[in-house]
């Protein structure tokens, strides 16, 4: 993947990449400020492009993929586990699948699942 290719000697240092999600995390503010325009000088370089509706700066808490990462750790999105909570009962064994679909996938985040 070219992203990772472009990244790799920053990644697990300062940045992460799920799919193509960039994420660039440190806690002293002065140089995060510093990687974060390392980061975009590098997109400007190899003519890669952000989405203004995927930015988010200075977040104490980012969704990721199903989760919550935050400086505590990673949990499981509390809305994913309300819906869950909150699906009806199902009447079928198309419904049923889709309910075992959606529970496995969170399965694994999940106490007593």
């Amino acid at each position: 993947m070219y992203i990772v290719y472009t990244f790799e000697p920053y990644i697990g240092i300062f940045i992460d990449i799920y799919l193509d999600d960039i994420i660039i995390y440190l806690d002293i503010l002065k140089e995060h400020i510093t990687h974060v325009k390392t980061i975009l000088q590098i997109l400007e370089c190899e003519k890669l492009y952000l989405s203004a509706l995927k930015l988010d700066f200075l977040c104490f808490k980012v969704k990721v993929l199903r989760c919550m990462v935050d400086n505590e750790g990673i949990q499981v999105d509390p809305h994913k586990v309300d819906l869950l909570m909150k699906w009806k009962t199902p009447t079928n064994c198309d419904l049923l699948q889709g309910f075992l679909g959606a529970v496995g996938y969170l399965a694994n985040d999940i106490d007593h699942v």
